[in-house]
């Protein structure tokens, strides 16, 4: 399958092998409350995506995430895997992204398991810092937020 922009509602809309990029929380899906949307844009992938744009899907919608590939997912806030990013470990989902990555989210590459830092770059493409991948992290300021592999990622900060 390729690259698509359906709309769906829950988590497990996203195969096995893909990842989806949400437009609301909760996965397009009604909170426990009701409250909330019963569906929405979702992004379905198994590549890197330079520019999700291309998708008709800008940068103002990404809110979760899913990724049930074996590779970590680094979502980055400018187009061509620029500017800050954030790694989605194989298995994670996060029904609210970090309030810096929330409906931010511009492009997508697929990274090895294997690679044990996420290269952080600014908008000319220079290298601004080599951070540790581990469990969904995001540094902000002076503070890594990472969510629990395979479970909800509500971010907590915790000093590097």
């Amino acid at each position: 399958m390729p690259v698509q922009c359906v709309q769906t509602a829950g988590r497990d809309t996203c195969p096995e092998g893909y990842y989806a990029l949400y437009e609301h929380a909760n996965y397009n899906a009604p909170c426990p409350d009701g409250a909330g949307p019963t569906v929405g844009q979702t992004v379905i992938a198994n590549e890197s995506v330079a520019s999700l744009n291309s998708y008709d899907w800008h940068a103002g919608l990404t809110t979760s995430v899913v990724n049930r590939t074996k590779m970590h997912l680094e979502l980055f806030i400018d187009c061509a895997f620029r500017g800050r990013s954030m790694i989605v470990t194989p298995g994670q989902y996060i029904d609210r992204l970090p309030p810096s990555f929330d409906n931010a989210i511009s492009s997508a590459r697929l990274v090895a398991a294997g690679i044990h830092e996420a290269v952080l770059v600014d908008a000319n493409g220079t290298v601004t810092e080599h951070v540790p991948v581990g469990e969904g992290i995001v540094r902000r300021g002076g503070l890594v937020f990472g969510g629990a592999a395979g479970g909800q990622g509500s971010a907590q900060g915790v000093r590097p």
